[in-house]
């Protein structure tokens, strides 16, 4: 079973790599409330700082944007059709940043994932 995503969710990178996600603002649903919390459909959009890139950006210094698309294909927003996010679903992306020197670019691939959903009262299958 999977939870759905809702306002309060947690995103973290998947290990080894690192950083701080911050998921942008007003993006979940004001009409399809869990826990009165509304409901992310269709994705969720984040960004991404101090990132160490899985490694390969030496301070830690990476950034970088993404979104997390919804696989939540048993519950739809009515009448969009929007499926839900769910806990454990995943986006990979590239941050940027330098090396240790902090003078060479770097960059690297990490993955984000929905670590839990924020909600408690429903759970699909």
């Amino acid at each position: 079973m999977s939870n759905v995503a809702v306002l309060g969710c947690t995103l973290q990178p998947v290990t080894p790599a690192t950083g701080v996600i911050t998921i942008l603002p007003n993006q979940q649903s004001q009409k399809v409330l869990i826990n009165n919390k509304g409901v992310y459909f269709d994705r969720i959009n984040f960004t991404v700082s101090g990132s160490n890139g899985g490694g390969s950006i030496g301070d830690n210094n990476g950034t970088g944007s993404g979104y997390i698309v919804a696989t939540g294909r048993n519950l739809q927003e009515v009448p969009s059709g929007k499926f839900a996010v769910l806990e454990g679903d995943t986006a990979t992306l590239v941050v940027n940043g330098t090396s240790d020197e902090g003078d060479e670019p770097a960059s690297g691939t990490i993955t984000v994932k929905v670590t839990n959903a924020g909600q408690t009262d429903v759970s699909l299958t």
